[in-house]
């Protein structure tokens, strides 16, 4: 892979330039830094040139050597030419979990966009007193299976840890099997974490997968305490979850012939490569039906097409859903696979990280297909998206909700697995394919949730719509929506703007999430009545309002850090928007956000935000 061995060589040479320091820092605009323009066809000895070892004015403290990070991932979108590396800090072999480097390079070789949380210990003597990883077995620190005992007792699954079965290894890497709350085994792996007051700290890294949790978890290597928990099941639910008017009340089911996208999916549906199906089973997602909750999810019931791959169930909405089961999984297979075509064409490919059983040669990693359970038992009035690393599989879960009488089947409700889905294509996007925790935290996590809605919403739009129009999610499912307010382009129907996040009420990253969304929203329609409308919602078509706005969404997923605020994701659409049309419509996206108290001169730290409604001087 010559390519990315050139890229390593210019990424080596790029974070000397950049240095590191702790917290997550980022900046859209690095125009003082460039590289020799990618070849394919270049080696590792390739020229580097450095114009500048400043970045807007930053000196940085050290230089980064190779021993330093790892590349975890590394692919460019074509249709903008940017690169996209994230690196990921290692100490002596070791990574730090929190120690990421996001570095975005444009076709000339120009930085244009990076994010830093690499540690940097300044404080010699904390160095010398620190206790690091020394091999398997270091002195102070306690096997994994005692780690996991913590990490159990404080999610409130009390575990013998003598009944469980340690791999004997010499690597760093162990596996746990015997866990009695865990679906599968459980990792084990060495590792470091950066806390506050300049501190790393060694680590036992945990993946623990439950029924209806996915816990990605760091455990102090004396077995003290838990030092962090990130679920990558992400819920979208609070009273229910959406899709719009593309439901069996609003509009009647029809069949449809032939809807595979010949680019996106180039086999069909329901073809792996060396495999074939007539179920709702193919190379973007198995679709089945959950309602005993069972594990061995593989051998659940799905309908068959048969060799014309025909699936045509209608859904008697008058019965409970279990009744219409074979409609049921029909639509999640259908609407699953549309996404990913969807999705596919405006960048979320197989580099990266898209969901795939077969990535047909094209990059990234394979074997994770979706696992959609329609009808799962597992609760009710809820679904949910689990996001682990590219190539291990993503799961959608689809409730049954009783909110109203016969109860409403989840899976025909598209807003609301277009909002599931949408997960995964965030959590996939930030951050990387191989780092699943970039929107785990603050902002960030009302972000994954605020990008879910706006997914649902750009979905439902049509060229008939105006400006006036108000959006209600999850109506379907409950009658009334799922949302404070609706979503809106006027201040006065929904009030919402960055300065509630200063409010303890608005502290939930659901409700905060509705502020993200909705300044998309606004965003939206600023581009709509600019350029107009695209009836073909696939074709990603840079001239027309919709189409564009979802591009500058999924591309700035790509170059915001990981854990970004709404600033730092604001300035990554903007970044976006220069890699794609040249700042031809800044100023629309500036009004947007300016609008909903996010402008030239709103703040954001630890202590709070501040709104600002202000325009940069070229768009007044």
């Amino acid at each position: 892979m010559r390519m990315n061995a050139y890229l390593a060589f210019v990424v080596l040479a790029l974070v000397g330039s950049l240095g590191t320091f702790p917290g997550a820092t980022s900046t859209t605009t690095p125009s003082r830094l460039h590289v020799k323009p990618f070849s394919p066809k270049v080696n590792t000895k390739a020229e580097v040139r450095v114009r500048s070892k400043t970045l807007q004015g930053y000196r940085p403290p050290f230089k980064i050597e190779s021993a330093d990070c790892v590349i975890k991932n590394v692919y460019r979108t074509e249709a903008t030419g940017v690169t996209h590396v994230y690196l990921r800090q290692v100490v002596k072999g070791i990574e730090v979990g929190n120690g990421d480097l996001s570095i975005n390079i444009d076709k000339q070789g120009h930085v244009v966009a990076y994010g830093n949380s690499f540690f940097q210990l300044r404080d010699k003597k904390l160095a010398r007193r620190a206790q690091l990883w020394d091999g398997h077995q270091t002195a102070g620190f306690v096997k994994p299976s005692e780690a996991l005992r913590v990490l159990a007792d404080y999610i409130g699954q009390p575990l013998n840890a003598g009944a469980i079965t340690l791999s004997s290894s010499e690597s760093r890497k162990y596996v746990l099997k015997g866990v009695p709350f865990a679906v599968q085994d459980v990792t084990a792996t060495q590792a470091y974490l950066q806390l506050a007051g300049d501190q790393l700290v060694p680590a036992w890294e945990y993946t623990l997968r439950m029924p209806h949790n996915y816990f990605h978890a760091h455990v102090s290597a004396d077995g003290k305490q838990v030092l962090s928990l990130v679920d990558w099941v992400k819920d979208a639910s609070y009273r229910a979850i959406k899709f719009g008017n593309n439901n069996p009340i609003d509009t009647p089911t029809e069949l449809i012939d032939n809807p595979a996208d010949k680019i996106a999916s180039p086999h069909g549906w329901h073809d792996q490569g060396e495999k074939q199906f007539t179920t709702t089973i193919g190379n973007n997602v198995y679709a089945q039906e959950n309602i005993a909750t069972s594990s061995e999810w593989e051998n659940n019931y799905r309908p068959d097409g048969g060799k014309g791959l025909k699936f045509d169930y209608a859904a008697d909405l008058t019965k409970e859903p279990a009744e219409s089961k074979d409609a049921s999984i029909t639509n999640l297979f259908y609407m699953n696979n549309i996404l990913h075509d969807l999705f596919y064409r405006y960048g979320f490919d197989e580099p990266a990280g898209n969901f795939q059983e077969n990535n047909w040669g094209k990059g990234g990693q394979g074997g994770d297909a979706v696992q959609a359970n329609a009808l799962d038992g597992s609760e009710t009035n809820n679904a949910d998206f689990t996001t682990p690393p590219d190539g291990q599989r993503p799961m959608m879960r689809m409730f049954i909700f009783t909110t109203v009488s016969p109860s409403r089947d989840g899976a025909l409700g598209n807003d609301i697995i277009t909002h599931e889905y949408g997960h995964g294509v965030s959590n996939r996007l930030t951050g990387g394919p191989a780092n699943s925790d970039c929107l785990s935290e603050g902002q960030s996590a009302a972000m994954g949730e605020g990008i879910s809605d706006f997914f649902a919403i750009w979905s439902q739009m049509k060229e008939e719509d105006t400006p006036a129009k108000d959006m209600i999610i999850g109506k379907y499912v409950t009658n009334t929506g799922i949302r404070t307010y609706p979503y809106s382009n006027n201040n006065g129907t929904n009030p919402l703007a960055f300065g509630h996040l200063n409010d303890p009420e608005w502290s939930d990253w659901h409700k905060s999430g509705e502020i993200w969304a909705n300044t998309l929203y606004k965003m939206y329609w600023n581009l709509v009545t600019k350029l107009g409308f695209s009836k073909d919602m696939h074709s990603a078509d840079l001239t027309k309002g919709n189409t564009l706005a979802l591009r500058l969404v999924i591309d700035s997923l790509k170059i915001q850090p990981c854990n970004p605020s709404f600033l730092n994701a604001r300035d990554a659409i903007l970044q976006a928007e220069q890699q794609l049309t040249a700042g031809k419509h800044k100023c629309a996206i500036w009004s947007a956000f300016a609008k909903s108290g996010m402008g030239l001169n709103a703040k954001s730290d630890a202590n709070g935000v501040v709104e600002s409604f202000d325009m940069p001087s070229d768009c007044a």
